[in-house]
């Protein structure tokens, strides 16, 4: 009984116990709950506080600039300006007052869009609604009307804050330069306009000067046609003439005087069609290896016999020097030298001409610049003619003075220039002229220049042994249809003519000849047309055939060789281009008369003293004098008569002499007047 209440006492007591445990772990558990509910609280209470913190700096920085902002509001030079969010001014500063003209009253609570000028206030609406969606800052233009009536330009930026539902806005006066654009704009616009203008008047420039160059280039091949065509047979036929075995004395002088006289006329007509290629663009230099010494040989034995006939003295400087091989266009340079000698012994009636030459080195070893100078002590030229006498047509001085065509030196400076030369004068009235042509040159070799030059001697007759070789003439002018026949019967050839291309056509199926004549311009069909419709023709590919054509314009070779013509003679022609022409296309072989036997120098001899000392005193007399007054037929006879004596020597002076080493023949025979007795 005892025990059982003990035990019920104990049972009591460890459930007490254990209840005690529960209430301990339910306040254990209350009591961390508490205390996490305390931290979290204590952490939410912390943070809020740190942003009451962040908030109230931010508002007092705010302030702050707020109260900045409205300090510069006021005295900014810019208009800012505050609109609510129905449009309406909230605050303008003073800038805005002033510029617009208005006071403040006449602006607060008024929508800004009252005072934007009516053709701009649809795109103002448009812009401020598009910042509105997307929130960002908006840059735009606009005009504002002022209280006097007047407009100004301001160019804006607006910030909008949606939370403000505000737009705070700035804005800086642009009228003058709106009205300095426009006045752009317009000055654009008429500079444009008159850009047009000029243009179609350019291009109407243009195409007249196009069309004067092409009437000008027509004009030339009519006159060159017109003019050489007859000359061809003027000096062909006197050419004839003079070689017929049964010609007088008498006869064959007549007929010199009408071949120099062609000739003349033939340079002359040359110099004014020469003139307008180079005005028309025609013209350009084409350089090629050459012998200055030969070009120096052949005017100075062009212009001797001329200055001789005025008893002038024409020389060359013994002091000159210059590269003998060189390459540039020889015919230009050739003409050049021609014409200001030439000059130079027409306005000189006496004294002397004297050609002098030099070169001086560049930065390119290969490249010389060639100094040629033309003195001369004739009537001189007045200072104000000086800038003149290079010009077209221009003559100088009194009537009985003026001669030629006065295209001479307008010629000569063109070519310069084409060569990238310069051509100058130095003159004065009654002291003489001198003329300077400075040009650069490439220097060449005697292997690039020299050939082999054999004397043929002149075609008598074809060759025995070769076909019969038929040669069709299609010619419309009769003297040099003419002509040709008889230079080419007169040695065997077969011919016949034609009087046009259509003529020549036929012929060419009936006859089949081995080689046609084509003159380029014809009635009815010209050449260029009748030589392509032959090449389409049975056996057309076959038949040789060379144009004959009065033209100046070396540049049509290509449009004649273009049309099918394997090559080109130019009127007036010699008799010995139209037989190598044939010989180099056909094979020709010609019967001619004996070539002189060159000289042959003796290789173990050199010039000097005792090499001429054996000579006859009047001949080593008549040598120097010539050589000194440049007289090439002199010189060329002494040296004969020497060759007559001594073939060896002749042979070894002539080839100084023909390389214009006159200076090296005159020091041999001065040295050898001294050594002498």
């Amino acid at each position: 009984m005892g025990d059982t209440r003990l035990k019920k006492a104990y049972d009591q007591l460890e459930q007490e116990i254990l209840e005690r445990k529960r209430a301990e772990e339910k306040l254990r558990a209350a009591k961390e709950e508490l205390e996490t509910r305390i931290a979290e609280r204590t952490f939410e209470l912390r943070s809020a506080n740190e942003q009451l913190q962040v908030e109230l700096a931010e508002r007092k920085q705010a302030e702050k600039e707020r109260e900045q902002f409205f300090n510069f509001f006021q005295i900014s030079p810019d208009i800012m300006v505050i609109a609510e969010p129905d449009g309406a001014f909230r605050k303008v500063n003073p800038a805005a007052l002033e510029l617009l003209g208005y006071a403040e009253a006449e602006l607060v609570s008024r929508p800004f869009i009252d005072f934007v000028h009516p053709d701009d206030k649809q795109l103002t609406l448009d812009e401020m609604a598009q910042q509105k969606r997307v929130g960002s800052s908006l840059n735009f233009e606009n005009r504002y009307v002022c209280k006097d009536g007047t407009s100004r330009w301001l160019s804006w930026r607006a910030n909008y804050y949606a939370n403000e539902g505000t737009t705070y806005a700035t804005a800086r006066d642009i009228t003058d330069r709106k009205r300095a654009e426009e006045e752009l704009a317009k000055y654009r616009e008429h500079l444009e306009e008159l850009v047009k203008v000029r243009t179609a008047q350019s291009e109407q420039s243009k195409q007249q000067a196009e069309a004067a160059n092409q009437a000008k280039s027509l004009f030339l091949a009519n006159m060159s046609h017109e003019l050489r065509t007859p000359m061809n047979a003027i000096l062909g036929f006197s050419g004839l003439m003079r070689s017929d075995p049964d010609a007088t004395p008498g006869q064959r002088d007549n007929l010199d005087i009408i071949s120099r006289s062609g000739e003349h006329l033939l340079d002359l007509i040359d110099k004014v069609l020469e003139m307008a290629k180079i005005e028309a663009g025609r013209m350009a230099a084409e350089s090629a290896p050459c012998d200055m010494g030969a070009i120096i040989r052949d005017v100075t034995e062009l212009m001797g016999e001329r200055a001789r006939e005025k008893g002038l003295e024409l020389s060359l400087d013994e002091a000159s020097t210059f590269p003998r091989f060189v390459t540039a266009d020889a015919a230009k340079l050739r003409q050049i030298l021609i014409n200001l000698v030439g000059n130079a012994v027409k306005f000189t009636q006496q004294g002397h001409v004297t050609l002098r030459l030099s070169s001086t080195p560049t930065d390119d070893p290969h490249l010389r610049r060639l100094v040629i100078e033309v003195e001369d002590t004739g009537v001189g030229i007045a200072w104000e003619d000086q800038s003149r006498i290079f010009e077209p047509f221009v003559q100088v001085g009194t009537a009985g003075t003026q001669k030629g065509t006065g295209l001479g030196l307008a010629i000569s400076r063109q070519y310069t220039e084409l060569m990238d030369g310069a051509i100058s004068v130095h003159s004065s009235p009654g002291a003489g002229s001198l003329f300077r042509v400075d040009l650069p040159v490439q220097l060449a070799t005697e292997s690039q220049v020299l050939k082999t030059q054999v004397d043929t001697g002149t075609v008598l007759a074809l060759q025995p042994g070769q076909p019969a070789y038929r040669i069709l003439i299609v010619e419309d002018q009769l003297d040099n249809q003419l002509l040709l026949r008889r230079l080419l019967e007169g040695v065997g050839f077969r011919v016949q003519a034609a009087n046009n291309g259509a003529e020549g056509i036929e012929l060419f199926r009936t006859w089949h000849p081995h080689f046609i004549w084509m003159d380029r311009r014809m009635p009815v069909m010209d050449g260029l047309e009748a030589t392509r419709r032959i090449r389409a023709l049975d056996g057309g590919r076959d038949v040789k055939i060379v144009s004959l054509t009065a033209s100046v314009f070396y540049e049509q070779r290509d449009e004649v060789l273009a049309a099918g013509t394997d090559d080109l003679v130019r009127k007036p022609y010699h008799a010995e281009e139209i037989f190598d022409c044939l010989a180099e296309h056909l094979g020709v072989r010609y019967l001619r008369e004996e070539p002189v036997t060159p000289l042959v120098e003796d290789p173990s001899m050199t010039l000097g003293p005792a090499v001429l000392a054996p000579l006859p005193t009047d001949l080593r007399r008549e040598l120097q004098d010539a050589l000194i007054r440049l007289d090439t037929k002199r010189i060329s006879g002494a040296i004969d008569l020497i060759a007559s004596q001594d073939t060896a020597l002749g042979a070894l002076l002539a080839r100084y002499a023909a390389r214009l080493d006159y200076t090296a023949i005159l020091h041999a025979l001065q040295s050898d007047e001294g050594a002498g007795p």
